[in-house]
């Protein structure tokens, strides 16, 4: 929670001022100012909407559960109608979308890995200009379980070989017990009989 600011008039009265609960980066319901007028909290400074915004700050832009592409960014200190949010390649093919000015994030499909996604507020009185801030490069990150799924895999692998090693030298060691017993077997002269005759 924010702290109170404190604030001396003329009088000589101390007057609390509390600035409203707030978030620039998650989306809203309401704006601050309708915040503002319910709970008698203070916003904070923000442009006019004769004024273009200041450009929003890209947070994240990353692979989504969908397949498509999650982006997230924060509020600029600005009067905003709507978010424009763009994607390009270096030779600037790409998409725009438009979301309300209540929007903290956007799901892009089609993204490709390597194009710069942007977001820029708008208002009446223009588009925020691109930044740095306002815009992130998607570049995927590696799965975060990719050493777990590579040593159940060679795991796996092992256990087949250890059972296929085991097979091979059981079926040997049982050819090789069968052979000596045929061997055995045929050592044995039929013309003769154990008491000795003919």
């Amino acid at each position: 929670m924010t702290p109170n600011n404190r604030h001396s008039d003329v009088t000589g009265v101390t007057v609390d001022y509390k600035i409203c609960d707030y978030d620039l980066c998650v989306a809203q319901e309401e704006s601050c100012q309708d915040i503002a007028a319910k709970m008698g909290c203070l916003c904070p400074g923000n442009t006019l909407e004769s004024v273009p915004p200041h450009p929003p700050h890209v947070t994240g832009v990353s692979l989504a559960e969908s397949g498509g592409v999650i982006v997230k960014w924060c509020a600029p200190f600005s009067s905003v109608s709507q978010y424009r949010v763009t994607t390009a390649t270096e030779n600037n093919e790409g998409q725009s979308q438009v979301f309300e000015k209540m929007f903290r994030n956007a799901t892009l499909e089609g993204v490709k890995v390597g194009q710069r996604v942007c977001v820029q507020a708008v208002n009446r009185a223009g588009s925020s200009p691109l930044s740095e801030e306002s815009c992130s490069t998607y570049r995927p990150e590696k799965h975060a379980n990719a050493p777990l799924v590579a040593g159940v895999v060679a795991g796996g692998v092992g256990f087949i070989l250890l059972l296929s090693v085991t097979a091979l030298i059981l079926w040997r060691r049982k050819a090789c017990c069968k052979g000596r017993a045929d061997n055995s077997q045929g050592l044995r002269n039929p013309s003769f009989s154990t008491d000795g005759t003919l």
